[in-house]
């Protein structure tokens, strides 16, 4: 996971929002995603970090693997 916290000084993460990419097939592509959240229609990630969230990207090496094997990923992340 990559978290951004809502205050890049602030150095841990207080508010976090997790979004997970998992809605097609192969390794995630966090530079794609980013800009999928922030440079559309709405500047997502913006909005949430000026409202004091932290943000947590969760990619992964393949996103149609079993949600299982997936939330795994999740469990070793924040551990």
């Amino acid at each position: 996971m990559d978290p951004l916290p809502a205050d890049p000084g602030q150095g841990r993460v207080r508010k976090p929002v997790i979004l997970s990419d998992g809605f097609s097939a192969g390794k995630s592509d966090p530079d794609a995603l980013w800009n999928a959240l922030e440079n559309g229609e709405y500047p997502f990630v913006t909005k949430l970090r000026e409202a004091g969230f932290d943000l947590v990207l969760l990619g992964f090496d393949e996103r149609s693997a079993s949600i299982l094997d997936n939330a795994a990923v999740a469990i070793d992340a924040s551990s």
